[in-house]
């Protein structure tokens, strides 16, 4: 029997991500894990769980709900892989079962859900189980670079950051995509969001935005931002982006930034590993190669994270210690997409997050 016995809660395209990944730690550490069940709606998705090998002929119990799996199955932590409009029910069902709780980004996707997912962090610290949000940008190796060289205050105390992203007629196809106004903001710029929150070490104090619906656009929502961030450490943080370009030169999905301090600047392009230029009084500034640059980087479909997501999720729960992108860690970064959206409300007004989002004592 495996140490720890898993429940995959959705088999849709994510799902793929995740078998690779399991599959991988499965390799590396025999017996360490077992999927028990696969759950979803729709029965072809499980054809898929013959092209991994920790699924591959193992005739795993399939489901057409969670509630059916959890009424038969014993186990351990559940991945909840759904479309993010069902994350927080899904998450609660799972600890009112005692599973810990991986899930996909985004953690939740309005103001209702937020009451509900500090209930549910109430309910899973009364019993020990451990909550994920699967943020797993913030394990690039660039990001963790750059991290560091915050840390170290290479370029001094970081004062501004400018931030572009922009990508080309991005694929709203899903139904959950294209039925959400905000799912730019929490399908992919959550990503950005977060990143930057881990390499400053800040959370937000305040939000501005305007968010913007193109003429040419072809999704429910808006697909352009202006977003401008003041974090509790005094950084101030503009961020401009859109997923509707028509020939535009298309960022990364770190996007393009400058890192502005008071002894130099740290600047993050799409091709190029970051790089720091520090002031040296008459002479020109000296450059320092921070690597962290994956090789064929733009050409990857996802970034290498889910490994390190699940990996210091089975840490925490050993050691009880909060894993780093916890829930109550990343209620400060879901924030800036709702206080975004109450700013664009409010014609562009500065929001406070701690009021707006009643995160006082997180």
């Amino acid at each position: 029997m495996a140490k720890y016995e898993i429940i995959l809660n959705g088999c849709g395209g994510i799902a793929n991500a995740w078998l690779k990944t399991l599959s991988e730690v499965d390799e590396e550490q025999p017996d360490l894990i077992e999927i028990v069940a696969v759950c979803d709606p729709i029965p072809e998705q499980f054809k898929k769980l013959e092209d991994f090998s920790i699924s591959k002929g193992k005739n795993i119990p399939t489901f057409s709900d969670v509630a059916l799996a959890y009424k038969e199955i014993d186990s351990d932590i559940t991945l909840v892989l759904t479309p993010p409009q069902l994350h927080t029910r899904y998450a609660e069902e799972a600890v009112m079962n005692l599973n810990h709780v991986i899930s996909e980004k985004p953690l939740l996707i309005d103001m209702n859900q937020v009451r509900h997912v500090k209930e549910i962090i109430k309910l899973a610290d009364e019993n020990d189980i451990m909550l994920v949000a699967n943020q797993q940008y913030r394990w690039m190796p660039r990001i963790k670079a750059i991290r560091k060289a915050v840390r170290d205050r290479l370029v001094g105390e970081i004062e501004f950051v400018i931030s572009r992203f922009i990508q080309n007629r991005y694929h709203f196809n899903d139904w959950w995509r294209s039925q959400h106004h905000d799912m730019s903001q929490l399908n992919w710029w959550i990503h950005e969001y977060d990143s930057m929150r881990a390499m400053l070490d800040a959370k937000p104090k305040t939000v501005r935005a305007r968010l913007m619906h193109p003429s040419w656009s072809k999704v429910y929502g808006e697909s352009f931002i202006f977003l401008h961030v003041t974090f509790d450490n005094g950084t101030e943080w503009s961020f401009n982006a859109g997923q509707e370009g028509i020939a535009a030169y298309a960022d990364s999905g770190h996007t393009s930034f400058e890192m502005f301090g008071n002894k130099g600047t740290i600047r993050n392009n799409r091709d190029d590993s970051p790089h720091a230029y520090i002031e040296v009084p008459g002479k020109d500034p000296k450059v320092v190669d921070l690597g962290g640059q994956i090789p064929n980087e733009n050409q990857l479909k996802y970034p290498p994270g889910w490994k390190t997501t699940f990996l210091k999720a089975i840490e925490a729960i050993e050691s009880g210690t909060k894993h780093e992108t916890c829930y109550t860690d990343n209620l400060w970064t879901i924030a800036i997409a709702l206080c975004a959206r109450e700013s664009e409300r409010r014609h562009g007004a500065p929001v406070n997050v701690i009021e707006y989002m009643g995160l006082d004592g997180f």
